[in-house]
């Protein structure tokens, strides 16, 4: 209901913890609803002094504490109007007697100044109200805006604020917010771009993926707060809250984004794509494969089979092994829901960490209410100090258990993380030395193997049974086992 009249305050509360007024409005006009000459109404946030006359939005009780929560005192003291008064900044009472207290903007945010013109605004939105609209939304202008006029632009410490109403009009404009030099347009943009799912506006969020600007901490807020001390190589850097936001956005319209940094980690990195991790996996398993297929071939049987493929890892193990003294390599990548993996090579051990959030984060605002980390898959390779192995350690979190037995180590904790969230993490260290162990098994197995045919029998005798084999180099005529090579040979036969 809307109504425009002259208001008189009935009663007013004196309990500080719930303030209160009951305003009865003498009604000189109803722009919206049943007409009255006189309305009452429950009022908990303007004061009406000095007012002759003015513009009221209101809604019914039972609506207005529909998402309320309120003591026993409070419910009973509500209820016993049907009128509430609208107390949000999107429909706070207007004054229409004086200079209204607060700027007043149409659907192009183009400013109202005089009392006719809020009128003629208001009967033509009650008249033609837009058939699509998603509500308000909180929009902040700084001072370097390009898309907003100067009484509304915040200073050099915070932003303004605006209430826009998100319609067909609102995203007409948000189109041109995003492409914006100034970061709060581009915010505000893809705020409102969220509520349209569209070929166009999927383009543009897409494009905000790469955003360049960086934060030093939660933004947009009053003040920027580092959150990154005492967390290694885990810390944020730098945050890009405009991608978080486009992010979300298009998982709000159902579009899987691709991945990408919300954050700027301290140690540079190369990035792939999510799909690279299983094609170069693909990749070694069929060169594996083919290793494993050319045993048959009779020259290459030293190089292939088992044995080539352990000999091969072996070799790769020992390598890492080395590398490892003077370098700490990492590989992070996703896996599934918000679970992320690392394998680390340091200190002649290999680590496998898995990471989850456990805690449901407040991040910025206009986003879920759910953690991501889209990070791509990141290869780091930094030279191994005593500044980067405590970066790597899991001593910056808070270790909940472990257990280490010769060289081997399983650890778990919780690792409170920036932004308020709160991440659980599972270890497995494995020293290098073991592996290279175990894949030198098979090899040892197999040579041990050669040695004792060749030294039990000669050359020219069945390595399988003895038999004499200079009559039938081919074939054993005792076993028929046929020997791994013909070998030519002299000197006189003696039949047995």
């Amino acid at each position: 209901m809307i109504v425009r009249g002259n208001p008189r305050t009935e009663y007013s509360s004196a309990d500080p913890t719930f303030p209160y007024r009951i305003i009865s409005v003498n009604v000189l006009e109803t722009l919206k609803g049943p007409a009255k000459e006189t309305v009452t109404f429950l009022d908990d946030a303007t004061d009406f002094h000095g007012w002759s006359e003015g513009l009221f939005f209101l809604i019914n009780t039972p609506r207005y504490l529909a998402n309320r929560t309120l003591t026993a005192e409070q419910s009973k003291v509500y209820t016993a109007h049907a009128l509430v008064g609208r107390n949000s900044w999107n429909r706070y009472p207007i004054p229409l007697s004086n200079k209204p207290d607060r700027a007043v903007y149409d659907a192009y945010l183009n400013p109202l100044e005089t009392r006719e013109a809020i009128l003629s605004l208001v009967r033509r939105e009650v008249r033609d109200t837009p058939r699509v609209q998603f509500g308000f939304l909180e929009i902040q202008i700084s001072k370097t805006s390009e898309s907003f006029v100067h009484p509304i632009k915040g200073n050099n410490y915070q932003p303004g604020y605006l209430n826009l109403l998100v319609d067909p009009r609102a995203e007409a404009r948000a189109r041109e917010w995003v492409k914006s030099t100034d970061p709060y347009d581009r915010l505000n943009g893809a705020m409102v771009l969220s509520h349209f799912p569209s070929r166009e506006n999927i383009s543009l969020l897409t494009g905000l993926l790469d955003d360049p600007f960086q934060s030093v901490g939660e933004w947009p807020v009053e003040n920027e707060l580092q959150l990154t001390a005492s967390l290694g190589k885990w810390r944020q850097y730098r945050l890009f809250p405009l991608r978080k936001v486009a992010f979300l956005a298009l998982k709000e319209m159902q579009v899987s984004p691709r991945d990408t940094l919300f954050y700027q980690p301290p140690y540079d990195a190369t990035y792939f794509s999510r799909r690279a991790l299983p094609l170069m996996l693909s990749g070694i398993g069929a060169f594996l494969v083919l290793l494993f297929a050319a045993r048959w071939i009779r020259r290459l049987r030293w190089i292939s089979g088992l044995t080539g493929i352990s000999v091969l890892l072996l070799l790769v193990t020992a390598s890492l092994w080395l590398r490892s003294r003077w370098f700490i390599d990492d590989l992070s990548f996703p896996g599934s829901g918000n679970v992320r993996h690392e394998i680390a090579l340091l200190d002649s051990k290999i680590r496998i960490l898995k990471r989850q959030p456990v805690d449901v984060p407040r991040m910025t605002r206009g986003d879920a209410d759910s953690y991501f980390d889209p990070m791509p898959v990141a290869f780091t390779s930094v030279k191994h100090d005593p500044g980067t192995r405590a970066d790597w350690n899991l001593a910056v979190f808070r270790l909940v258990g472990g257990v280490e037995k010769y060289g081997f180590k399983s650890e778990s904790g919780i690792a409170h993380m920036p932004n308020f969230y709160m991440d659980s993490f599972q270890a497995y260290t494995i020293p290098l030395w073991s592996l290279c162990v175990l894949f030198a098994l098979w090899p040892i197995f197999r040579m041990s193997q050669w040695l004792l045919r060749h030294t039990r029998y000669g050359d020219n005798f069945c390595q399988k049974c003895g038999y004499d084999l200079r009559a039938t180099p081919d074939r054993c005529p005792e076993c028929g086992a046929i020997p791994n090579a013909v070998e030519t040979f002299s000197g006189s036969i003696h039949p047995t």
